[in-house]
């Protein structure tokens, strides 16, 4: 699967977990911070955010504590077929994305794909 670099995304929690995507096994929050990219008490900032979320999982390995993300988002297969499975999704919402100015076309589809899995929240 391809993978967008994690110093081009901007949105901090989202860097960490990208971070912990692409390393694909547990790290420690200095491991984390230094894959992010991202100063360690940064990392430490969003780290409660993201476990209370459901997104970071901590573990405990012989006395050390690890951040780990959902198995699906560590298990390329099923990335792969989510990914094919928006794929028409994708397609669908880009066709009808309406840039004003010169402004970063794939940043305004990111931000509108977003709000259209957020606002499926609402009907699930």
């Amino acid at each position: 699967m391809r993978r967008k670099n994690v110093i081009d995304v901007e949105d901090t929690p989202l860097k960490i977990m990208m971070a912990l995507i692409y390393a694909n096994k547990p790290l420690t929050m200095a491991q984390l911070a230094r894959e992010a990219k991202l100063d360690r008490q940064l990392v430490k900032y969003h780290i409660p955010s993201l476990i209370g979320s459901g997104l970071l999982l901590p573990v405990e390995e012989e006395g050390k504590l690890y951040y780990t993300t959902q198995p699906c988002f560590m298990d390329d297969k099923i990335s792969n077929e989510v990914a094919e499975l928006f794929k028409p999704v994708i397609k669908k919402i880009a066709e009808n994305i309406i840039c004003v100015r010169d402004e970063d076309g794939g940043a305004i589809l990111r931000n509108n794909l977003l709000l259209y899995i957020r606002s499926l929240e609402t009907i699930l």
